[in-house]
C-alpha cells in the first residue's frame, strides 16, 4: 500500500527532473559557441514502482540517472586522421610558396635574367675583344650574376633556418598539449570514479587532441583498466607513447651536424647555420617516428632532397624540399663554373705577350665553388685583361675572340652538364627545370591541401551536426520541460489541496 504522501513524492520527482533538464539546456545554450563543446542530455529513468495488492504496480515517478555527452567517437578518430594529413600538406603548400618567392622568377633580378645579361655582355665583348670598357661591363655583369646566385642560396639557407626554428616551436606545442592532456586524464579519472562522465573535461581533452593531431601523427586509444574497471587514455606517435594516462614522454630537439642528419637524409652543410634540429624522445633518445602532421611537412620542406642516391647507394628522401633546391643550385654553379674555368684556362689574356688564362670563377674565401660563395676570379676582378678572349698564345691579337666564342656557345650547348644525375640541357634549360620542378610540386601541394581542407571541413561538419548545440532544438526542449515543471508544480498544489481536505476538513460535516 502506498503511503499517505505518495502522490506528493511523485510530483516532487517530476519537479526535480524538470529542473535538472532545464539546467542542462541552459548549460548547452551558454556553451553553444564554445570550441569543441558537446551537447549534453539528461537520461531519465522511472523509479521503482510499488505493488498494490490485487491492483498491479503503481509508478513512483522518475529520476535523473545521468547527464550524457553527445559524441560520436568514430567521427573524432576520423577527424584526427584527416587533420594530421591536412597539417602536413598545409605546411608543404606554405613552404613551397615561400621557396618559389625566393627564386623570384621571372624578374629583373632572377637567375635567368642576370645570366642572360652575362651572356649578352660576353657577346658584346666578342665584337670588341680589345675594348677595356666592354671587358669592364662583362666584369660587372658577372658580379651581378654571381651575387644573384649568392643571394638565392643564402635565402634558401635562411628558409631552412626558419623552418628549423618552426620545428622546435612545434615540438614545444606538442609537449604542452600532451602535458595538459595528462592533467585532464587525471581529473577525468578521479571524477568518474562514481560511474558518471566528466563531460566538460572530456570536451577540453578532445579539443587538445584536435590541435595535437594537426602537428603530428597520433594514435589515440581509450581502454578499460582490468583492475579498476576505469577508462585510461593512451596517445602514441609511431610506436611510442607520448601520453600514457598520467605519464608523459616528452619530445626533445637536439642539434645535429647537417651532414649527419637523421633518417639517412644527406643535408648540404649550411655555412651560415651549421646545425639542424633532430627530434628524439626524452627518455630513450631515439628518433621520433614522424609520419604525418605539420612536423612531417616541416621536416620534408627542410630536408627533402628529391631522392638522391647517397654514398652507400641508398635512395634518400624523395620529397623535394629546400635541401633539394640547394643541391640543384650547387650542381648548376659547380658545372657552370667548371666549364668557364676550363675554357678561360684554354685561352689567352689581352696582354703583350699573351699569357694563359686562369679561372673565370672561384669560391669566395676559397674551397669548393657553391652557389652561396661563387664569385668572379680575383685575377679578372683586379685586371679585366685576364679575360682570355683569344685562342692565340704566340702574339697579341686584340680582335681575337675565338676562345670567347666558345664560352658564348655554351649558352646553347644541350650537353653542357657533365653530371649524369642531373637534367641535361643548356644552362637556361637547367634553371627552367628547377623552376618546373618547383611549380609542379607547389601546384600539387596547393591542390592536395585544398582537397584535404574540404575533407576536414566535411568531417567537422558531421561532428558539429552530431554534437553541436541547435538553439531551436534547445528552446523546444526548454518549453517542453518548462511545461513539465509547471504541471508537476500544479500536481503538488492539487496534492496539497487533497491533504488539506483529508487532514483539516474530513469529518467536520455534522459537527
Amino acid at each position: 500500500m502506498s503511503s499517505s504522501f505518495y502522490g506528493f513524492n511523485v510530483a516532487v520527482s517530476g519537479l526535480f527532473t524538470s529542473q535538472t533538464a532545464l539546467d542542462v539546456i541552459n548549460h548547452n545554450i551558454t556553451n553553444a559557441t564554445k570550441e569543441g563543446y558537446s551537447r549534453q542530455t539528461v537520461e531519465l529513468e522511472a523509479n521503482m514502482p510499488i505493488p498494490l495488492s490485487g491492483q498491479g504496480m503503481l509508478g513512483s515517478g522518475c529520476s535523473v540517472v545521468d547527464i550524457n555527452r553527445v559524441r560520436d567517437e568514430y567521427l573524432d578518430y576520423k577527424y584526427w586522421s584527416e587533420n594530421q594529413k591536412g597539417g602536413e600538406w598545409d605546411v608543404r603548400n606554405t613552404g613551397l610558396s615561400e621557396i618559389t618567392a625566393l627564386f623570384n622568377e621571372p624578374s629583373t633580378s632572377s637567375i635567368n635574367k642576370t645570366m642572360s645579361e652575362f651572356y649578352s655582355a660576353l657577346q658584346d665583348l666578342s665584337k670588341n675583344a680589345g675594348d677595356a670598357s666592354y671587358r669592364g661591363t662583362l666584369k660587372e655583369k658577372t658580379i651581378t650574376f654571381t651575387r644573384t646566385l649568392n643571394t638565392i642560396a643564402h635565402r634558401l639557407f635562411k628558409e631552412q633556418e626558419d623552418v628549423d626554428s618552426e620545428i622546435s616551436s612545434k615540438v614545444d606545442q606538442v609537449n604542452s598539449y600532451a602535458k595538459q592532456i595528462c592533467g585532464l586524464n587525471k581529473q577525468i579519472f578521479n571524477l568518474e570514479l562514481d560511474g558518471h562522465t566528466a563531460n566538460d573535461l572530456r570536451d577540453q581533452r578532445t579539443v587538445l587532441i584536435d590541435k595535437l593531431s594537426k602537428i603530428v601523427n597520433v594514435d589515440v586509444t581509450e581502454t578499460t583498466d582490468s583492475v579498476t574497471n576505469m577508462k585510461k587514455m593512451t596517445i602514441k606517435v609511431g610506436n611510442t607513447n607520448l601520453v600514457d594516462h598520467y605519464d608523459l614522454n616528452q619530445m626533445v630537439v637536439q642539434k645535429n651536424k647537417k651532414n649527419l642528419a637523421s633518417d639517412g637524409v644527406t643535408v648540404i652543410e649550411n655555412p651560415d647555420y651549421p646545425f639542424l634540429n633532430s627530434i628524439t624522445w626524452a627518455d630513450s633518445k631515439t628518433n621520433v617516428d614522424i609520419q604525418q602532421g605539420e612536423l612531417k611537412g616541416l621536416l620534408d620542406i627542410r630536408d627533402g632532397d628529391g631522392g638522391y642516391i647517397d654514398s652507400t647507394g641508398k635512395s634518400t628522401d624523395a620529397y623535394r624540399g629546400v635541401n633539394f633546391y640547394i643541391k640543384r643550385m650547387d650542381q648548376f654553379v659547380s658545372n657552370f663554373a667548371q666549364k668557364f674555368n676550363d675554357q678561360n684556362s684554354n685561352g689567352y689574356t689581352n696582354e703583350n705577350p699573351p699569357k694563359k688564362g686562369g679561372n673565370f670563377f672561384e669560391a669566395d674565401g676559397g674551397g669548393t665553388i657553391r652557389a652561396y660563395n661563387i664569385t668572379i676570379a680575383d685575377s679578372i676582378k683586379d685586371n679585366v685583361n685576364n679575360i682570355a678572349a683569344s685562342d692565340n698564345g704566340t702574339k697579341l691579337e686584340k680582335d681575337n675572340a675565338n676562345n670567347l666564342l666558345q664560352m658564348i656557345n655554351s649558352q646553347n650547348d644541350t650537353k653542357f652538364f657533365s653530371d649524369a644525375t642531373i637534367p641535361q640541357g643548356t644552362p637556361g634549360d637547367f634553371v627552367k627545370a628547377i623552376m618546373s620542378s618547383l611549380a609542379v610540386d607547389a601546384e600539387q601541394a596547393k591542390r592536395i591541401d585544398s582537397n584535404q581542407e574540404v575533407m576536414i571541413k566535411q568531417v567537422d561538419n558531421r561532428r558539429s551536426s552530431n554534437s553541436g548545440v541547435d538553439q531551436n532544438e534547445e528552446m523546444s526542449n526548454a518549453i517542453k520541460y518548462n511545461q513539465t515543471y509547471a504541471a508537476s508544480a500544479k500536481m503538488i498544489n492539487i496534492m496539497d489541496d487533497i491533504y488539506d481536505t483529508v487532514i483539516n476538513r474530513l469529518g467536520l460535516v455534522g459537527r
